[in-house]
C-alpha cells in the first residue's frame, strides 16, 4: 500500500454503530386535563438496547472500510514495474572524464546507463534528467516526454570544474519527490563519487532529515572502479611574467604523482603550436615536485602557452594553460650632464652614466638582436625642454643636480604624478644643497646631505626588517648573485627622510636607496652613483638585475602586464583598455564561444561561467586589429584526488536512512513488480454505494408502512 497511514480512518467505524444505537422513540400524544395548560417540549431519546436496521448499519461499516482502503492504494503482485517518479542526476565535473574502461570515460559509460533507463520507460513512469556539477546546466523537471529526456541527454557535456551544486540538487529532488503518490520514488545519482562530493553532507541538516524521515530514497550508482593512475599539473607561473621580444623567461611548474608507486613523467612547454623545452622527471609516491623551462619568445605578440606532461587515467589535469604577454618596447630617457659627453672612448666606457646604459639593455651594447626591446636616448638637462616626456617609460637623471627652468621640473612633476617613473642617482660632484632645492617637489620632504666617505668600504645589510619597500628584497635574499660581493666606499648621507622609504641599507645602517610614490607614479632615489670609484655594484652579478628590477619598479602600472588566468567556474575581473570607449559585448572564443558586457566605464569586463579550460582569445566585434589578449582558464583543484566515498565516510556524511550505493545492474531490479488495484477499488466502492442507496430506501418505506 501506499498510504498506510490511512488504516487510521477505520477508527470512524464506530461512528455508524453509535448512530444505529441511539433510538429516537416518538411517543403518542395523549391529552390529560391536569397537563392542559402545561408547557410542551421534545420527548427526550432513549438508548435503544440493541441497534437498529441491522443490514443498513453493516452497509455503512462496509462503505467507510471500503473507503480507508481505496485511499490506502493498496497494491498487488504484478509481471511489469510500477510506476516510477525518478530524479536522474548526473555528475559533470571533471573527475569524470577518468577512464571506466579503455577509450571510454566515465561520464560516458554514465551516459549509456541512462540512455537504457529511459528507453525502459512505462506510460506510467515519470523521470527527471539534471546534469549538475558547479551550477545546474540542465533540469527537465518529471515528465512523461521520452523524447524530451533523450534530447536533454544527448546535450549532456563534462566541464573542468567541480560538483559544488550536487548535494543542494540532490536535496532539491528529495523534496520534489516527497508528494508524488507512485510506489517507486527516488533520486539516482550518477557519480564516480569522489569524497569531495560529498563533503558538505553533515553541513546540511535539511538534507539529512529528507533522507531520514521522508520515504523517497538517495541511490548512489555505480561501482567501485579500479584505480587509475594519475599525475595531475598543480601550477605553474613564469618568471617574469612579461618579457621583451627576443628575451626568455622561466616556466616554474609543480607536478604531482598522486598514485602509490614511483613515476616518471615528461614535462613539455608549448608555446602556442609550437613545442619548446621538455624534461623527463621522476616522482615518487605522493611526491610534488618543481619542474623549471626555459623558454625564448621571439614575437612581439601575447601568446598562448601551456605546460603538459605525459598521458594517464585523468588526462584532464595534465595541462595547465598561461598567457606570456608581451612587453612593449620601452624607451628609457637619460639625461646627464655634458661633462660625460667625453671624446675618450676609454675613459667613457667605465663611467658610471655608461655603466648604467649598459645595465639597462646590455643585448644593445653587445650588438646582439634580441637588444631591440629597449632604446636609451641621452640628452643633457638642456635638452629636456624641447621633449615630449609620454613617450617615455622611465627617465633617469644620472649626476643632475640642476635644471635649465621651472618648465623642466613641472613637466617631470607632470610626468611623475601621470603614472611615469622616475629614477635619479646624484654623483660625487654633485651639490646637496642644489640638489635639495632643485628636486624638492619630488622627493616628498627628503633631504640629502654630505658625501660620506667611509675609512673602509661599507658590505649590504642584510637585514629585511630594516627596509619599508620590497624592490631590492631579491638582491638582499642573494637571488641576483652574493650580496657580499658588493661594497660602497662613497655615497650620500640623508638629513631629512620625510616620507620617502628605505630600500637599501649600508651594513652600518645607512640609508643607500629610497622611494617615493607621488600620486601615480614613483620616484626612485639611489644614493651612490654607479662609478667604479664609489661602488663595486657594477663589478657584481647583481647589477643587471638590480637596475631593470629598479626601472620595472618605477614605471608601475605603464610597464606591468598582468597575465588573465582564471580556474573554470569562477569569475575574473580585467582592463582591456585597448577596448576603452568602444561599449557593447567582447568576445572570449577558445574551446567555446562566450559574450560578455564591458562594465559602465567602458574599460573593464567581468568573465564567468566559462567551464571548460583551454586558452581563450579575447577581442571586440568593433576592433579586430590591435594587440591580442589570452585568457587561460584551468581545471578546477581538488578533482584530481580520485578518492571514492567510503561506507562510513557516507554515513557520517548522509546518514544511514534511506542512503545505499549500488551497481546499475541491481538498480533496474531493486524497483517493484507490483501494480496498484485503484480501479477495481473505485468500482467496488461505485457498487457498494448503490447498494447502501438501495437499502436504505428499502428500509424507510417499510418504516412508513409500518407506521
Amino acid at each position: 500500500m501506499l498510504s498506510p497511514l490511512m488504516f487510521f480512518g477505520l477508527l470512524g467505524l464506530g461512528v455508524p454503530v453509535l448512530i444505529h444505537l441511539i433510538n429516537r422513540r416518538q411517543m403518542p400524544p395523549r391529552y390529560l386535563a391536569t397537563l392542559r395548560f402545561l408547557d410542551q417540549e421534545d420527548v427526550a431519546n432513549s438508548f435503544a438496547p440493541r441497534p437498529r436496521d441491522v443490514l443498513q448499519l453493516l452497509l455503512r461499516l462496509l462503505l467507510i472500510a471500503l473507503f480507508v482502503l481505496l485511499m490506502a492504494r493498496l497494491i498487488v503482485p504484478s509481471e511489469t514495474t510500477a510506476p516510477r517518479a525518478l530524479v536522474i542526476v548526473l555528475d559533470n565535473s571533471m573527475s569524470m572524464k577518468r577512464e571506466a574502461a579503455p577509450e571510454v570515460t566515465m561520464f560516458e559509460h554514465c551516459q549509456q546507463q541512462i540512455a537504457e533507463m529511459i528507453d525502459g520507460m512505462s506510460e506510467q513512469d515519470m523521470f527527471s534528467f539534471v546534469l549538475v556539477g558547479d551550477r545546474v546546466f540542465i533540469d527537465t523537471g518529471l515528465t512523461r516526454d521520452r523524447q524530451l529526456l533523450k534530447d536533454a541527454l544527448s546535450k549532456a557535456w563534462v566541464s573542468d570544474g567541480g560538483s559544488r551544486h550536487l548535494l543542494p540538487c540532490v536535496e532539491r529532488g528529495l523534496a520534489e519527490l516527497q508528494g508524488q503518490k507512485v510506489i517507486d520514488a527516488a533520486v539516482l545519482v550518477f557519480s564516480d563519487h569522489q569524497s569531495v562530493v560529498y563533503a558538505s553532507g553533515d553541513r546540511s541538516p535539511a538534507l539529512r532529515e529528507l533522507l531520514e524521515r521522508g520515504k523517497v530514497s538517495l541511490v548512489l550508482v555505480g561501482d567501485s572502479l579500479p584505480p587509475v593512475d594519475n599525475l595531475s599539473v598543480e601550477r605553474a607561473a613564469f618568471h617574469p611574467e612579461n618579457v621583451f621580444l627576443g628575451t626568455s623567461s622561466k616556466l616554474t611548474a609543480a607536478v604531482r604523482n598522486r598514485t602509490s608507486q614511483e613515476k616518471t613523467v615528461e614535462v613539455k612547454l608549448l608555446d602556442g603550436s609550437s613545442e619548446g623545452e621538455s624534461r623527463a622527471v621522476v616522482l615518487a609516491a605522493g611526491e610534488e615536485v618543481y619542474v623549471d623551462l626555459v623558454h625564448s619568445f621571439d614575437s612581439p605578440v601575447d601568446v598562448a602557452c601551456s605546460v603538459e606532461i605525459s598521458s594517464d587515467g585523468l588526462d584532464a589535469d595534465n595541462v595547465n594553460n598561461l598567457p606570456m604577454r608581451m612587453r612593449k618596447r620601452r624607451q628609457i630617457l637619460m639625461i646627464a650632464p655634458p661633462k660625460y659627453q667625453t671624446a675618450d672612448e676609454m675613459e667613457t666606457s667605465y663611467e658610471g652614466v655608461n655603466l648604467l646604459a649598459y645595465a639597462i639593455n646590455p643585448e644593445e651594447v653587445l650588438g646582439l638582436a634580441s637588444g631591440v626591446h629597449t632604446s636609451v636616448k641621452r640628452v643633457t638637462p638642456n635638452g629636456l625642454e624641447r621633449l615630449s616626456l609620454s613617450l617615455y617609460t622611465t627617465i633617469v637623471l644620472y649626476g643632475v643636480d640642476q635644471l635649465p627652468g621651472e618648465k623642466s621640473l613641472s613637466d617631470l612633476d607632470s610626468y611623475v604624478r601621470g603614472g611615469g617613473g622616475l629614477y635619479i642617482i646624484p654623483d660625487a660632484d654633485n651639490s646637496p644643497v642644489k640638489f635639495n632645492e632643485t628636486f624638492s617637489p619630488l622627493l616628498g620632504g627628503l633631504e640629502i646631505g654630505v658625501v660620506k666617505e667611509p675609512e673602509s668600504a661599507l658590505f649590504l645589510s642584510k637585514n629585511e626588517a630594516a627596509v619599508s619597500s620590497p624592490v631590492l628584497l631579491p638582491l638582499m635574499r642573494e637571488e641576483w648573485g652574493s650580496p657580499d660581493d658588493i661594497t660602497v666606499s662613497r655615497y650620500f648621507g640623508i638629513r631629512s627622510k620625510g616620507t620617502a622609504s628605505c630600500v637599501l641599507r649600508a651594513a652600518n645602517d645607512d640609508w643607500l636607496g629610497a622611494e617615493m610614490p607621488l600620486d601615480k607614479g614613483r620616484v626612485f632615489l639611489q644614493l651612490f652613483s654607479c662609478d667604479i670609484r664609489d661602488t663595486g655594484m657594477p663589478r657584481s652579478q647583481a647589477f643587471v638585475p638590480m637596475v631593470r628590477a629598479v626601472l620595472d619598479y618605477v614605471a608601475g602600472a605603464r610597464d606591468s602586464l598582468r597575465p588573465d588566468i582564471m580556474r573554470a567556474g569562477d569569475t575574473w575581473y580585467t582592463d582591456f583598455l585597448q577596448f576603452r570607449g568602444l561599449g557593447g559585448d567582447i568576445s572570449v572564443d577558445g574551446p567555446g564561444k562566450h559574450m560578455f558586457p564591458m562594465t559602465p566605464d567602458g574599460t573593464g569586463v567581468k568573465i564567468h561561467d566559462i567551464f571548460i579550460a583551454g586558452n581563450y582569445s579575447v577581442t571586440h566585434p568593433a576592433k579586430r586589429t590591435g594587440r591580442r589578449r589570452w585568457l587561460a582558464v584551468n581545471p578546477v583543484k581538488g578533482e584530481s584526488e580520485l578518492n571514492e566515498i567510503s561506507e562510513e565516510e557516507l554515513s557520517t556524511k548522509l546518514g544511514a536512512g534511506n542512503v545505499s550505493r549500488m551497481a546499475y545492474e541491481e538498480v533496474v531490479n531493486r524497483f517493484s513488480k507490483t501494480r496498484e488495484i485503484l480501479p477495481w477499488m473505485l468500482m467496488v466502492v461505485f457498487v457498494a454505494l448503490i447498494v447502501e442507496s438501495v437499502a436504505g430506501a428499502w428500509q424507510s418505506r417499510k418504516r412508513e408502512t409500518a407506521t
